[in-house]
């Protein structure tokens, strides 16, 4: 019988990191970027904790992303985005298509958050109604707590007060 022997450790090492970082600053997702090494999402999860400094280094990864992707947002929303077309008989043609006033908004939310922030406003007209139900055991309660009982569901039933909403009490005698 053959003696099972275990892998060495796996090194997450310079070259591999560097990879794994460029493909993250271009996809942003963790599992392509483990996939373009040839690991496990896991793996460079359990990477990140042990090592402080490649997490700093993920993070400006995505940062650069996100940069990239507020550029893009920018340039379609002032300038419209340049597109390739091909024409019949072969020809590249570049034209830039006229800016999007969505990604304008959009790019103006984030920029001038408390000019262009989205506000919600509710006007509540009428009256809410709604209903309370209470049991009450007396014979969980002392004398003292059943009489205090009693007396509240006869104030209740008493109370003029249009504030006072409908309660409807069930006393449980066991």
């Amino acid at each position: 019988m053959a003696a099972h022997t275990r892998p060495a450790p796996y090194k997450f090492k310079e070259p591999m990191q560097k990879l794994f970082l460029e493909t993250l600053e271009h996809t942003g997702e963790y599992t392509a970027a483990a996939a373009s090494c040839g690991i496990t999402r896991d793996a460079v999860w359990a990477h990140r904790q042990k090592h402080p400094d490649f997490q700093a280094k993920c993070d400006v990864a995505l940062g650069k992303l996100h940069d990239a992707i507020l550029r893009k947002i920018r340039e379609g929303a002032m300038d419209g985005f340049e597109e390739e077309r091909t024409d019949a008989s072969g020809g590249v043609t570049k034209i830039r298509g006229k800016p999007s006033e969505k990604l304008l908004a959009l790019w103006a939310k984030r920029q001038m958050k408390k000019e262009w922030a989205e506000k919600l406003e509710v006007e509540q007209t009428g009256t809410v109604q709604h209903e309370h139900t209470i049991t009450i055991k007396l014979d969980t309660l002392t004398a003292d707590q059943q009489r205090k009982a009693r007396a509240f569901l006869e104030s209740m039933s008493q109370d003029d007060d249009t504030e006072t909403k409908a309660i409807d009490v069930e006393v449980v005698e066991e």
